[in-house]
């Protein structure tokens, strides 16, 4: 799972209540731990303080196990033991979080058509990422094509909380919604502790609840893909919303000359080309997380289809030319504030059926 310390970070940042200039007479309170290969946070108003001080340590042990389960960098791992049975007869007693993984999984890829898969985890290796070390050469057309025989969630079957993985060889990495799935659990945990106004940040994946302050929601900036220091705009996030980006800018590996991102499509076996970022509202952090990935694979032209299986969707994607552009849906316009110098960069995408 972990894919160096900002493997998804997001495009984002978020205009927290001292950096946003709100009026509170105390800032917030900001607690941060080591978790998932990457940070972790949870921002809640001064007068939550003690309330957060004491669920942390729940909050710390919670995407520790999170983080012990599903990494795909212990052999001991809950994951990595289901990776090792394949091919076996026998079903794999796993743990829950593996299995909402698998399930959330099967969800997503229906919903996309296969654009997200985690069993791409051979291909991932194969184009040296994780523990494999990048190839001296483009893999050949046969090569993908034996370790795409080799991928897809129908070689994964679950059952009364087993789990087994029927052809050898197949292996999956829930590096791609991971830590949606951990941001999904703190908000849960911080609200049944009470607290109602928060953020929850992991690896740049956040999901907000209540408001920073009365007046106003939660709102973050969206950063350019090609330049850190610079927004495309701000985004208004409400109670519940969650919100994970892809991107090509942050991992990749350079074969003869050539740099390759990390996100790889599992339908051809090959990285993704032509996207340099795509960001997704949506209600629950594992889905924001996994939309993300399979909307960077998509592209734009799939984009209208996806709209019809689900009209609200909220997302942007940024192709991979400058300057940048954004290509939305009408419910991320909703809530976006552009900066000027995208404004007349923007095309709304609408669903399939509407055209």
């Amino acid at each position: 799972m972990n894919r160096g310390s900002f493997r998804r970070r997001l495009v984002l940042c978020a205009l927290l209540c001292g950096a946003a200039g709100c009026r509170q007479r105390q800032p917030p309170v900001r607690k941060t731990w080591l978790t998932m290969g990457t940070f972790a946070s949870v921002t809640v108003p001064a007068d939550d303080a003690r309330r957060l001080e004491k669920v942390l340590p729940a909050l710390t042990n919670l995407t520790a196990s999170v983080a012990a389960d599903l990494t795909v960098y212990d052999p001991e791992s809950d994951l990595s033991r289901l990776n090792a049975a394949a091919g076996e007869e026998a079903f794999q007693r796993v743990s829950p979080h593996t299995v909402r993984m698998i399930e959330a999984s099967r969800r997503i890829a229906a919903l996309t058509d296969g654009a997200f898969d985690p069993t791409v985890a051979p291909l991932v290796e194969m184009w040296g990422f994780n523990t494999g070390a990048p190839p001296a050469r483009m893999p050949s057309a046969d090569r993908i094509d034996r370790v795409l025989a080799r991928v897809g969630l129908e070689h994964v079957s679950v059952s009364n909380g087993m789990a087994r993985i029927r052809t050898a060889g197949v292996a999956m990495d829930f590096g791609g919604i991971a830590k949606g799935y951990g941001v999904d659990l703190c908000y849960d945990m911080l609200r049944d502790a009470g607290i109602e106004n928060m953020m929850v940040n992991i690896g740049g994946n956040l999901r907000v609840g209540g408001r920073p302050e009365a007046a106003r929601p939660w709102r973050i900036g969206v950063r350019d893909p090609f330049d850190n220091n610079r927004l495309l705009g701000t985004l208004s996030l409400f109670d519940g919303d969650a919100v994970a980006t892809s991107g090509h800018y942050e991992r990749f590996v350079t074969i003869a000359g050539r740099r390759y991102a990390h996100i790889i499509d599992p339908r051809t076996g090959r990285p993704v080309a032509g996207m340099a970022g795509v960001t997704v509202v949506d209600r629950a952090g594992v889905a924001a997380d996994g939309l993300s990935t399979a909307l960077f694979v998509l592209g734009p032209d799939a984009l209208p289809a996806v709209l019809d299986k689900r009209p609200a969707l909220c997302a942007a994607l940024v192709p991979d030319v400058r300057p940048p552009s954004l290509i939305a849906t009408p419910a991320f316009l909703d809530r976006f504030t552009p900066a000027a110098r995208v404004r007349d960069r923007i095309r709304s995408i609408r669903s399939a059926e509407r055209d």
